[in-house]
């Protein structure tokens, strides 16, 4: 479907241009998600954990430069811990 957007280019677009503004509101951002639908909450962290693990990736792979560094450092912390955890859904 030339010129349809897919769910996830909209939802990464919609996502970028928030953090884009430089002055998001990430505390308002995270009480609205925890605030939704607990089921959508573990289907949200499980998509989280998804970035997480690709940018622990990105960091194996050194695909990554001074702009995101830290993100992807603390990343490959974090699969630490998110390798071992299940989310089920509910």
């Amino acid at each position: 479907m030339d010129g349809v957007k897919t769910k996830v280019e909209a939802a990464v677009e919609a996502l970028s241009s928030y953090a884009n503004s430089f002055s998001p509101d990430r505390k308002g951002f995270a009480d609205a998600i925890r605030n939704d639908h607990r089921t959508l909450q573990q289907e949200i962290m499980k998509t989280f954990v998804a970035l997480i693990d690709g940018w622990a990736e990105d960091y194996d792979k050194g695909r990554f430069d001074a702009r995101n560094e830290a993100t992807v450092k603390l990343a490959k912390e974090l699969r630490e811990i998110t390798k071992m955890t299940y989310i089920p859904c509910i």
